[in-house]
């Protein structure tokens, strides 16, 4: 209908036996413009995830874009993954991604496309990213939940080996790389699952002392995104993460039952903080108010938190705020005329609240760009 190309992730079934009757891989395919799969990538390197077995194929295929290949999030920190790509003479190297991806991401992938000669692109769940064949940055946007767009030059005649001996060569070459851990077939070696194992047990420590960890020395932020979510983490330990207010976009506190109102005056501080879940605390409007201090901030949610609305006003202060998930709570209808304040504001999600559609209704007539997800709190339980 569309007419485009499209990139796509997903956890593929694959048939297991044994320990590995659950296994999966991390696979995205590529649907061209007739709606049709024209090529399937499945991650080459899942170290620690559970159940995942390896890719082993490196498909190129033509596009109108040019010549395209794949990897998978964490694909990219090997750094011979590319190398079969610029052997087949690629165009483009689409990376889909879900985590990291910050500034530092952003640097190593400039080397890799000078290296290539090709364009990166990266679409991750907080950020947006093209570089072309020279190393340069055209396309950097780091927050959450947004659409970009980025012009390509249409494609030179194919070039390079095609996806002839040379390619196939340093497929298996990266195969080789990994076979320590991961057999022909992709079923992970017993020493990956002894890492995982460990990855495992290094998480549930992580969680039941999480403020010991935040506050070492071997701490580190990676390209800018924390996950303490079902932690044992309080509001001591948020204020560690103050040491990295110049490298924090993403923080995740989801139902950290021991973070209060004090810890918002520690995220206040991080004054590069695109993206902030405290779902599920107990963060009231007190606490949410001195959220304003975080001028970068795109999403927030506060879902089935304290909040009933006063900090609202003080939250309108957000310049770029474009997404606010406040499901479950208890919200008062006169606060919410705060919401026609909020200058880059497009979705909202006040499902299982206290709210009324008419209220709503009012809310909408003034601010008619904005999307409301609504369900009463009578059908959310029924």
């Amino acid at each position: 209908e569309l007419g485009i190309s499209l990139v796509i992730g997903f956890l593929e079934a694959v048939r297991g036996h044994g320990r590995s009757r659950r296994a999966m891989r991390n696979t995205c395919v590529l649907i061209d413009a007739k709606g049709l799969v024209t090529a399937r990538f499945s991650k080459l390197f899942p170290g620690g995830e559970q159940w995942i077995w390896a890719g082993r194929e490196m498909p190129v295929v033509e596009t109108t874009i040019g010549r395209l290949g794949m990897l998978i999030c964490a694909d990219r920190t090997v750094s011979p993954h590319f190398a079969p790509y610029a052997a087949a003479g690629v165009d483009v190297v689409a990376i889909p991604m879900d985590g990291g991806g910050g500034p530092v991401n952003t640097r190593v992938m400039q080397q890799r496309a000078r290296e290539g000669g090709h364009w990166v692109l990266i679409a991750n769940t907080w950020s947006r990213v093209a570089v072309d064949p020279s190393g340069e940055v055209k396309l950097a946007e780091y927050h959450s939940e947004g659409v970009s767009v980025c012009d390509l030059p249409s494609p030179a005649p194919s070039g390079g080996d095609g996806t002839g001996k040379a390619h196939d060569a340093m497929v298996a070459a990266t195969a080789a790389l990994m076979a320590g851990h991961w057999d022909a077939a992709g079923v992970p070696r017993r020493s990956e699952r002894r890492a995982r194992r460990t990855a495992r047990r290094d998480r549930r420590h992580f969680l039941s002392a999480t403020d010991q960890r935040l506050g070492s020395e071997s701490m580190d932020v990676g390209d800018g995104l924390v996950d303490l979510a079902g932690s044992s983490v309080t509001d001591r330990g948020v204020a560690h993460l103050l040491r990295f207010a110049d490298k924090l976009q993403v923080v995740t506190l989801r139902g950290c039952q021991h973070v209060t109102d004090i810890c918002t005056e520690s995220l206040a501080g991080l004054g590069e903080l695109r993206a902030l879940d405290l779902q599920g605390t107990t963060v009231s409007d007190t606490g949410a108010e001195r959220l304003a201090a975080c001028r970068h901030l795109r999403l927030l949610d506060l879902s089935g938190s304290a909040v009933l609305g006063g900090a609202l006003a003080a939250l309108a202060a957000l310049p770029a705020l474009t997404r606010l998930r406040l499901v479950g709570c208890r919200l008062r209808e006169r606060d919410l005329r705060s919401l026609e304040s909020f200058p880059a504001l497009r979705w909202l999600d006040v499902s299982a609240g206290l709210l009324t559609s008419r209220s709503l209704a009012e809310v909408c007539e003034h601010k008619p760009e904005l999307v409301v997800e609504f369900e009463r709190l009578a059908s959310a339980r029924g």
